[in-house]
C-alpha cells in the first residue's frame, strides 16, 4: 500500500512539473480545457487503476511460479513452468517490476533484458494459466540429481554417475564445490572432500544450467552429498 501511495504522489509531482514547463495558448474563441482539470482526470484514472489492481489482488490467488521463457510478445511473457504447464505472464508497465538476480545481488531491469530460454520466477495474481505480474526475477536455473558413482577420476577431478533416471553423467568437482558426507554411525551431515567419494557410493548433487554446453551430459557440481555404500549394507 505504501508503494501505491508513493506512485500517486509521484504522479502529482510530475504532473505539476509538466504544467510549469509547458506554456498554453488558444486561438481566439476556442475554449481550452483547464490544465488542472486534465491533471485531476489523469490522477483519478491512476487511482482507479491502482484500486482495481488492489481489489484484484485481494480477490484472486497471489503466488509465485517459475519456469523457462518460450516467447516474449509485446507486454506478455509465455513460459513453461516447472510442472510443464504453459503459462502467460502479463506485464503492466505501471505496476510490474523486473529484476535480474546475479549471485546475491538484485538489479532492476526492463522487459527487453529478458529473452527466450531465460529462467524466471514470476509473482502475481493468477487466474487459471494467466498471471497479472507484480514481479519477474531472472535467475539461474538449478537442478538436483541423485545417482550412483560408477567411476572416480582423481587426476581430472570428476566422477561418472548413473542417475536414478538411468542417465550417465560426468560431474566435475570445482574449487567452489561444497562436499558433505553422511556419517553412517551418527547420521550427522559432515563437511568432507573429494577423496571421500568412492565407486558404489550414492550421491545427491546440485548443478546450475550452464550458459554454454561444452559437452553433453557434463556438469559442474555446486554441492554434493555423499551417502556411503556401507549405509545400505545391513
Amino acid at each position: 500500500m505504501k508503494k501505491i501511495i508513493l506512485l500517486i504522489m509521484m504522479s502529482l509531482i510530475f504532473a505539476k512539473m509538466a504544467i510549469a514547463q509547458t506554456p498554453t495558448s488558444s486561438p481566439s474563441g476556442t475554449i481550452v480545457p483547464s490544465p488542472t482539470s486534465q491533471i485531476d482526470k489523469q490522477i483519478q484514472n491512476l487511482k482507479e487503476k491502482i484500486a482495481n489492481k488492489v481489489a484484484e489482488i485481494n480477490k484472486k490467488d497471489k503466488r509465485a511460479y517459475s519456469g523457462v521463457i518460450s516467447k516474449i510478445d509485446a507486454n506478455t511473457i509465455l513460459f513453461k513452468s516447472n510442472d510443464d504447464q504453459e503459462m502467460e505472464a502479463k506485464i503492466d508497465e505501471l505496476l510490474s517490476k523486473i529484476y535480474i538476480i546475479s549471485g546475491s545481488t538484485k538489479k532492476e531491469a526492463k522487459l527487453s533484458d529478458l529473452k527466450k530460454d531465460d529462467y524466471i520466477i514470476v509473482s502475481g495474481v493468477s487466474s487459471g494459466k494467466s498471471i497479472t505480474v507484480n514481479s519477474v526475477y531472472k535467475d539461474e536455473e538449478y537442478f538436483v540429481k541423485t545417482g550412483k558413482v560408477s567411476e572416480v577420476s582423481k587426476t581430472d577431478y570428476n566422477i561418472k554417475v548413473t542417475t536414478s533416471d538411468k542417465d550417465n553423467l560426468t560431474v566435475d568437482i570445482e574449487t567452489y564445490t561444497k562436499i558433505k558426507l553422511l556419517n553412517i554411525k551418527s547420521l550427522e551431515i559432515e563437511k568432507s572432500g573429494f577423496s571421500k567419494i568412492k565407486e558404489g557410493d550414492t550421491i545427491h548433487f546440485v548443478y546450475k544450467k550452464p550458459v554454454e554446453t561444452k559437452e553433453q551430459n557434463r556438469f559442474s557440481a555446486q554441492t554434493i552429498l555423499i551417502i556411503p555404500q556401507e549405509y545400505f549394507i545391513k
